[in-house]
């Protein structure tokens, strides 16, 4: 029989910036456990120069495996239309980070000069 794990924590942030963003700071003392993500690039994102952008989840410093990946334009759209996403992604038993304290980071490999990356993370501390 499988049990499944309820989610206690529900967090969602918005990424603009290169490099990491803090997603999930755990209790002191606790790690987090992922259950289940979503990722979203708004209609309207754009980077210098356009380019391939890699959105990945980090424990603390450290590359977890997953995340997404979508062309950035040079300008942003000017119209409405729907953006580029995960959907929702469920990870079964879920990601436990390797280290009491660790910080759920998103990663950016380059910086936006409109729109956003929208992450929603659900899952438990223990």
């Amino acid at each position: 029989m499988i049990t499944q794990i309820q989610p206690t924590s529900f967090v969602t942030v918005s990424a603009t910036a290169s490099g990491n963003t803090a997603v999930w700071t755990p209790v002191a003392g606790k790690k987090f456990r992922l259950i289940g993500y979503s990722i979203q690039a708004t209609a309207n994102v754009a980077t210098a120069g356009g380019a391939a952008i890699d959105v990945v989840f980090r424990d603390g410093s450290t590359n977890m495996g997953m995340g997404f990946s979508f062309f950035a334009p040079s300008a942003a759209g000017t119209t409405f239309g729907g953006g580029n996403g995960t959907g929702w992604i469920t990870l079964r038993n879920g990601y436990v980070s390797k280290v009491a304290d660790n910080v759920l980071n998103v990663n950016l490999s380059a910086a936006l000069t409109a729109g956003n990356i929208r992450v929603n993370v659900i899952g438990i501390e223990e």
